[in-house]
């Protein structure tokens, strides 16, 4: 490219920035109501295919770990997990002390973690009990903080817990 045409490119990219806006960049929210086809021009109409997550499948019986996490949620350090549901791609699991479930990856799960030792159900099962009481305690808006989830998860830890152990 010469200088002049370098000039005109310049001048060109000059004025399409200082254009005002086309009423359809505008009118995006209206667009995306009504989805249009996905058509890519560039590889003669190839519209691509839509990936969905796999479904967490619930776990049937329980399953603690132990795992080192770096997670906004939970904080960063060695902790104990237990499992509450599986997919191919992610797993779900719920940290006892905070009544709390994160998601991982499953990656990220099959590398780090190890089979917690000396699980106590009852010990877990009263831990978890000791803080449903601490949050009845408190009003409805500070345990929504605490139960972002309304307890649904931690019914389903009491659930598995209360399940009888296979001993291996």
């Amino acid at each position: 490219m010469n200088a002049a045409q370098k000039a005109w490119a310049t001048r060109r990219a000059r004025a399409a920035a200082a254009a005002p806006f086309p009423a359809a960049v505008i009118a995006a929210p209206a667009m995306l109501a009504k989805p249009a086809p996905i058509v890519n021009r560039d590889f003669g109409g190839y519209v691509p295919t839509v990936y969905v997550a796999p479904v967490l499948e619930p776990v049937t019986e329980l399953e603690v770990v132990d795992i080192w996490l770096d997670h906004p949620v939970v904080g960063c350090g060695n902790r104990r997990y237990v499992v509450l549901a599986k997919s191919r791609r992610d797993v779900q699991l719920f940290y006892v002390p905070r009544l709390t479930t994160i998601t991982i990856s499953r990656e990220e799960f099959d590398k780090a973690h190890m089979p917690g030792r000396k699980v106590r159900p009852k010990v877990i099962a009263q831990i978890v009990r000791d803080k449903l009481a601490m949050v009845d305690k408190i009003n409805s808006a500070a345990s929504a903080e605490v139960m972002t989830d309304g307890g649904a998860d931690t019914v389903r830890v009491l659930e598995l817990l209360a399940m009888p152990r296979k001993r291996v």
